[in-house]
Protein backbone atom coordinates (compact mmCIF):
# COMPACT_ATOMS: atom_id res chain seq x y z
CA UNK A 1 0.00 0.00 0.00
CA UNK A 2 1.31 3.39 -0.92
CA UNK A 3 -0.52 5.54 1.60
CA UNK A 4 0.23 8.26 4.07
CA UNK A 5 -1.16 9.70 7.26
CA UNK A 6 -2.49 13.17 6.58
CA UNK A 7 -1.51 14.67 9.92
CA UNK A 8 1.39 14.11 12.30
CA UNK A 9 2.52 15.10 15.78
CA UNK A 10 0.54 15.68 18.93
CA UNK A 11 -3.19 16.19 19.18
CA UNK A 12 -4.47 19.59 18.03
CA UNK A 13 -7.68 21.09 19.40
CA UNK A 14 -10.54 18.77 18.56
CA UNK A 15 -8.48 15.58 18.41
CA UNK A 16 -6.12 13.87 15.99
CA UNK A 17 -7.23 12.15 12.86
CA UNK A 18 -5.13 10.63 10.12
CA UNK A 19 -6.63 9.62 6.81
CA UNK A 20 -4.61 7.37 4.57
CA UNK A 21 -5.17 8.86 1.15
CA UNK A 22 -3.59 10.50 -1.86
CA UNK A 23 -4.41 13.92 -0.43
CA UNK A 24 -7.57 14.19 -2.53
CA UNK A 25 -9.71 11.91 -0.38
CA UNK A 26 -9.04 8.80 -2.45
CA UNK A 27 -7.41 5.77 -0.89
CA UNK A 28 -4.16 4.94 -2.60
CA UNK A 29 -3.15 1.31 -3.04
CA UNK A 30 -0.92 -0.50 -5.47
CA UNK A 31 -2.58 -3.82 -4.73
CA UNK A 32 -6.04 -5.13 -4.03
CA UNK A 33 -7.30 -3.76 -0.71
CA UNK A 34 -6.75 -6.26 2.07
CA UNK A 35 -8.42 -6.43 5.47
CA UNK A 36 -5.19 -5.07 6.97
CA UNK A 37 -5.18 -1.92 4.82
CA UNK A 38 -6.32 1.00 6.99
CA UNK A 39 -8.51 3.68 5.48
CA UNK A 40 -8.60 5.84 8.59
CA UNK A 41 -6.67 5.94 11.87
CA UNK A 42 -8.22 8.09 14.58
CA UNK A 43 -6.88 8.89 18.05
CA UNK A 44 -9.16 11.63 19.37
CA UNK A 45 -7.12 12.21 22.54
CA UNK A 46 -4.09 11.06 24.50
CA UNK A 47 -6.43 8.92 26.61
CA UNK A 48 -7.76 7.10 23.54
CA UNK A 49 -9.26 5.05 22.24
CA UNK A 50 -7.42 4.35 18.99
CA UNK A 51 -9.88 3.65 16.19
CA UNK A 52 -9.14 2.18 12.78
CA UNK A 53 -11.45 1.83 9.79
CA UNK A 54 -10.19 -0.93 7.49
CA UNK A 55 -10.52 -1.20 3.70
CA UNK A 56 -13.03 -4.03 4.06
CA UNK A 57 -15.32 -1.77 6.14
CA UNK A 58 -14.48 -3.31 9.51
CA UNK A 59 -14.01 -0.89 12.42
CA UNK A 60 -11.63 -1.60 15.29
CA UNK A 61 -11.59 0.30 18.58
CA UNK A 62 -8.61 -0.24 20.91
CA UNK A 63 -8.51 0.74 24.57
CA UNK A 64 -5.03 2.09 25.32
CA UNK A 65 -4.33 -0.31 28.19
CA UNK A 66 -5.17 -3.19 25.85
CA UNK A 67 -2.82 -1.78 23.19
CA UNK A 68 0.01 -1.23 25.65
CA UNK A 69 -0.28 -4.80 26.90
CA UNK A 70 -0.10 -5.98 23.28
CA UNK A 71 3.06 -3.95 22.59
CA UNK A 72 5.03 -6.05 20.09
CA UNK A 73 8.51 -4.82 21.03
CA UNK A 74 11.26 -7.20 22.15
CA UNK A 75 11.28 -5.80 25.68
CA UNK A 76 7.54 -6.33 26.22
CA UNK A 77 7.45 -9.76 24.61
CA UNK A 78 10.78 -10.75 26.19
CA UNK A 79 11.98 -11.64 22.68
CA UNK A 80 8.90 -13.79 22.12
CA UNK A 81 9.20 -15.75 25.37
CA UNK A 82 6.24 -14.15 27.19
CA UNK A 83 2.90 -15.90 26.92
CA UNK A 84 -0.18 -13.99 25.87
CA UNK A 85 -1.77 -14.66 29.26
CA UNK A 86 1.17 -12.99 31.04
CA UNK A 87 1.17 -10.05 28.61
CA UNK A 88 -2.55 -9.38 29.04
CA UNK A 89 -2.33 -9.43 32.85
CA UNK A 90 0.78 -7.21 33.09
CA UNK A 91 0.55 -4.11 35.28
CA UNK A 92 0.85 -0.82 33.40
CA UNK A 93 1.19 2.50 35.23
CA UNK A 94 -1.04 5.49 34.53
CA UNK A 95 1.52 7.20 32.28
CA UNK A 96 1.90 4.00 30.27
CA UNK A 97 -1.78 4.23 29.34
CA UNK A 98 -1.49 7.64 27.68
CA UNK A 99 -0.25 8.37 24.17
CA UNK A 100 2.17 11.24 23.74
CA UNK A 101 2.26 10.80 19.98
CA UNK A 102 1.44 8.38 17.23
CA UNK A 103 3.61 8.17 14.13
CA UNK A 104 3.36 6.41 10.81
CA UNK A 105 6.05 3.81 10.11
CA UNK A 106 6.34 3.38 6.36
CA UNK A 107 3.00 2.27 4.99
CA UNK A 108 2.71 -0.84 7.14
CA UNK A 109 2.57 0.27 10.79
CA UNK A 110 2.27 2.92 13.47
CA UNK A 111 4.54 3.63 16.42
CA UNK A 112 3.04 4.88 19.66
CA UNK A 113 5.05 7.03 22.02
CA UNK A 114 3.61 6.30 25.46
CA UNK A 115 3.42 8.76 28.34
CA UNK A 116 6.08 6.86 30.30
CA UNK A 117 8.57 7.24 27.42
CA UNK A 118 8.22 3.73 26.01
CA UNK A 119 8.29 3.94 22.21
CA UNK A 120 9.98 0.86 20.74
CA UNK A 121 6.82 -1.02 19.77
CA UNK A 122 5.96 -0.90 16.09
CA UNK A 123 2.33 -1.93 15.69
CA UNK A 124 1.97 -3.34 12.18
CA UNK A 125 -1.47 -3.12 10.65
CA UNK A 126 -1.43 -6.93 10.40
CA UNK A 127 -0.83 -7.13 14.17
CA UNK A 128 -3.51 -4.55 14.93
CA UNK A 129 -6.10 -6.37 12.84
CA UNK A 130 -5.13 -9.69 14.42
CA UNK A 131 -5.67 -8.36 17.97
CA UNK A 132 -8.90 -6.46 17.21
CA UNK A 133 -10.95 -6.73 20.42
CA UNK A 134 -14.42 -6.53 18.84
CA UNK A 135 -17.01 -9.28 19.28
CA UNK A 136 -16.63 -10.39 15.66
CA UNK A 137 -12.86 -10.86 15.85
CA UNK A 138 -12.53 -12.08 19.45
CA UNK A 139 -13.70 -15.67 18.80
CA UNK A 140 -10.89 -16.11 16.24
CA UNK A 141 -8.37 -15.16 18.92
CA UNK A 142 -8.98 -18.10 21.28
CA UNK A 143 -5.75 -19.69 20.09
CA UNK A 144 -3.75 -16.74 21.43
CA UNK A 145 -4.58 -17.22 25.13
Amino acid sequence: MNARMASHGVWPEGGRRGVFSNGEGEKVANKTAASTDPVEVDAPSAEGPLEIVWADGHRSRYDLLYLRRWCPCAECTEHGATSTHVRLSREVGALGRRMQAIEEVGSYAIRIVWGDGHSTGIYSFDHLREICPCEVCKPRQDWMV
